[in-house]
């Protein structure tokens, strides 16, 4: 797990896009290419590159990068050579040079791994794994507006982490937090879709699979 205050730097500079519709973090041009040159040395690659650019209150897609693995290619191999990939691609592209162009990475063990400072995975069994493939939809209903109330999430997410019955110490810290943080979130009146957001990528990591 990648535990480093350059790259923690580089990822707190991310533009959250829920609001337009995308549950996505983009950057801006000069943050996109610190956050590449932070993580050059970690087990970690490109997938893609999504331009974009908020007009009148809505996402409006430029153009797109692709970088796919080759057959037989190892993943040092291939983390290597998409990262050399995508600063070729943004250090050429047109949109280089404008202000107003949002650039979203999508990494091959996706951005959450390094937005969440955390030591590892939380290893769960097939009854907890269960019970959070339904938190995951239930956080999804949210985030994607569907007359579900966060009071709803809350009382969903204590039922079900009670549901899980964790006696690991790690277990019990992670998750009971994001739940503490939910329900402050919940009672102060703020809005907690992008704290949702990252529990949303942080139960999907535990869930897949090694």
């Amino acid at each position: 797990m990648v535990n480093n205050e350059k790259i923690s730097h580089a990822f707190s500079k991310s533009i959250f896009l829920a609001e337009y519709g995308e549950y996505d973090d983009a950057w801006k041009y000069d943050d996109a290419i610190q956050l590449i040159h932070a993580i050059l040395s970690e087990n970690v690659g490109i997938f893609r590159i999504d331009i974009c650019e908020i007009r009148a209150g809505k996402i409006h897609f430029l153009d797109d990068w692709i970088c796919d693995p080759k057959e037989d290619e190892s993943n040092r191999n291939f983390y290597s050579r998409s990262k050399k990939a995508a600063l070729f691609y943004l250090e050429h592209t047109c949109f280089k040079g404008r202000p107003d162009a949002l650039f979203i990475l999508d990494f091959t063990w996706g951005p959450f791994l390094i937005h969440l400072d955390d030591e590892g995975k939380v290893e769960l069994n097939n009854m907890q794994k269960s019970i959070c493939v339904g938190l995951v939809a239930l956080i999804e209903e949210y985030l994607e507006d569907k007359e579900t109330s966060l009071e709803h999430v809350v009382c969903g997410l204590e039922k079900g982490f009670n549901e899980c019955q964790f006696t690991d110490d790690q277990a019990l810290e992670k998750f009971w937090g994001w739940w503490g943080e939910i329900e402050h979130h919940f009672k102060s009146g703020e809005d907690a879709k992008d704290v949702l957001y990252k529990l949303h990528r942080f139960l999907l990591f535990n869930l897949e699979e090694d």
